[in-house]
């Protein structure tokens, strides 16, 4: 067991092929919804729009997206769209929708595939959401930038976590009792350069880092928690953050339940005194297993 951790090269932006983006649409409505007690996961997640935005007059600009598929595999997405962008809310709905459905049409029996599989899988889903904001662009008549967003989704199966980045999100794992980091910002807590997908060379800083082996839950944020989910200048998951988010998830009722009580928890004064920017959290669990801090707000 172990995570692994790749920088794709220049090939992937060459996989592209409108057979390949086909191929995703055709196959996406094969996605059955199976009741919560069969699926083995419990998912939740929500945004909160920062106080700055709300100063500012603005939405929130964040985006998530997840999907439970059939065979137990779970795909979360993420999603922040530029505060200088004056559409990137849009631009961040459009690329998390996009790649979970290419994620959708392509994850479905491939647990057993090699690390160069998977690479190449988060690299054509990249690809296609990449295509997608720019086809709105193009449709809209204006500059990609208006639609500028990082984007960061994970894949969780039954062997493995696949974590695929651009800008700067954030992915922690629990496995084998620990906190793994699998996705931060590269420049470290505060990085005055960003890439978004909308970038011309964004999928040349596509990030891919795995983790081989059984997960027990997953984090997945915009960079709005980041320095509350992880530990600086040492760059560790924050476990008395973490832990206890991971125990509500495991007890919430339901999927809406749990994601409004995390929306209140994100709207909270505790996370607003450390952040004014739009916060997104998408936490996935098993609730089979044990956590630590099992104590806070019930849904």
């Amino acid at each position: 067991m172990g995570w692994r951790k790749t920088r794709l090269p220049q090939r992937c932006v060459t996989r592209r092929s409108s057979a390949g983006v086909q191929r995703h649409a055709r196959y996406a409505h094969r996605v059955v919804h199976r009741p919560l007690a069969r699926r083995g996961w419990h998912v939740v997640a929500a945004s909160s729009t920062g106080t700055r935005h709300v100063a500012q007059g603005e939405g929130c600009q964040d985006r998530q997206r997840h999907e439970l598929l059939p065979d137990g595999s779970v795909i979360v997405a993420v999603a922040d769209g530029a505060g200088s962008a004056p559409r990137s809310a849009e631009g961040a709905q459009t690329a998390v929708d996009a790649v979970v459905l290419a994620l959708v049409a392509a994850v479905s029996g491939t647990d057993g595939g090699t690390e160069r599989d998977w690479e190449g899988l988060l690299c054509e889903a990249f690809a296609f959401a990449r295509e997608q904001v720019l086809a709105l662009a193009a449709s809209e008549g204006v500059s990609p930038r208006a639609f500028a967003t990082t984007l960061t989704c994970a894949v969780v199966t039954r062997r493995r976590c696949v974590v695929g980045q651009i800008g700067d999100g954030v992915v922690v794992v629990r496995a084998d009792g620990a906190l793994h980091l699998l996705a931060a910002p590269e420049r470290g807590e505060y990085a005055n350069e960003v890439t978004f997908i909308s970038g011309s060379r964004a999928l040349e800083q596509l990030r891919v880092r795995s983790y081989n082996g059984r997960v027990d839950a997953l984090a997945a944020a915009t960079d709005g928690l980041l320095r509350q989910m992880l530990l600086f200048p040492q760059r560790t998951p924050f476990a008395p953050f973490l832990e206890p988010l991971f125990a509500i998830a495991v007890e919430c009722r339901s999927s809406r339940s749990g994601s409004d009580a995390l929306e209140g928890f994100l709207s909270s004064e505790m996370v607003r005194r450390r952040t004014d920017d739009d916060t997104t959290l998408a936490l996935v669990v098993r609730p089979s297993a044990v956590y630590r801090g099992r104590r806070g707000v019930r849904a």
